[in-house]
């Protein structure tokens, strides 16, 4: 039996005697590497005194690759200048085996749209926009990956109705739930001001501008505020060039993020189950 510090199942048997264990150990001739160190297995990199090692975790980097720890991302501590979120949206997620690169995202595009509908705030304090309703658009939009975590990595709209109906089975109302749909279909006539600005937030997280949602968000503004559509139209383009500035540190935070781990470890595969229901999701 062996006991694997860093990895899942820590208890490992092996029906052989140890004379062929450790000769199968060292000429890397196991399934795996049961150990920490698998130089045998071709996986070389620098070596780390335990000092500082030590003094990476509590700075809350990896050991030896010196990098964020991905678990810290969901927390306030490692993502330097991201908001951390509110209790009343960190609890939508919570009880979910939510991927951690979800949770980053999610939290990067809350980020974002609080930033955005401060600008907007300040920009048009005349606007009256359903604040509430837009921070918990920002963080649930794609809450439909927890079930769908191919659409993590690839493209894929399955998480859109599947999100939905996640959220009316927590008890969400529909206009808030609704997210989920609209955020991917922003050019759909009936759409709300609060889902444009989600979809917006959702896209310039990343540094990308599209000009038709500005457009679109720049006219209603400019209905309900009575001013100068261009005018309009150039003040959402700048608080977007804002934005999109912090782009290259939003990415790196969530390309440090993993997809097979949640906050509890390794996730089990997952396509089509409504996590916490056990009941299928439709679409």
């Amino acid at each position: 039996m062996v006991w694997r510090r860093h990895q899942t199942p820590s208890l490992v048997g092996f029906d052989i005697g140890m004379v062929e264990f450790l000769r199968r150990l060292v000429t890397a001739d196991l399934d795996d590497s049961p150990g920490s160190n698998d130089e045998a297995w071709g996986n070389r990199g620098p070596f780390v005194g335990w000092r500082e090692a030590w003094r990476r975790w509590d700075a809350g980097l990896d050991e030896y690759s010196a990098a964020p720890r991905p678990e810290l991302l969901m927390g306030s501590y490692g993502m330097t200048g991201i908001l951390p979120l509110p209790e009343w949206l960190a609890g939508v997620l919570s009880g979910h085996e939510t991927p951690i690169r979800l949770a980053v995202y999610l939290r990067l595009v809350h980020d974002v749209a609080v930033n955005l509908l401060d600008g907007v705030a300040e920009t048009f304090p005349e606007l009256k926009i359903d604040r509430r309703a837009v921070e918990f658009g920002a963080v649930t939009h794609d809450i439909g990956k927890i079930v769908h975590r191919a659409e993590l990595t690839g493209p894929g709209r399955e998480h859109e109705e599947a999100g939905q109906q996640i959220l009316l089975r927590m008890g969400h109302d529909e206009h808030l739930a609704r997210f989920a749909v609209t955020h991917g279909t922003w050019d759909v006539p009936d759409r709300r001001l609060e889902d444009l600005l989600v979809t917006l937030a959702g896209k310039v997280w990343t540094g990308e501008r599209v000009r038709d949602l500005e457009e679109n968000i720049a006219d209603m503004i400019a209905d309900r505020t009575r001013k100068d559509r261009r005018e309009v139209f150039l003040t959402i383009g700048k608080l977007c060039e804002d934005l999109a500035a912090g782009a290259d540190q939003r990415l790196a935070f969530h390309a440090a993020a993993p997809v097979d781990l949640g906050p509890n470890g390794p996730l089990a595969p997952r396509q089509g189950t409504d996590v916490g229901f056990g009941r299928p999701v439709s679409g």
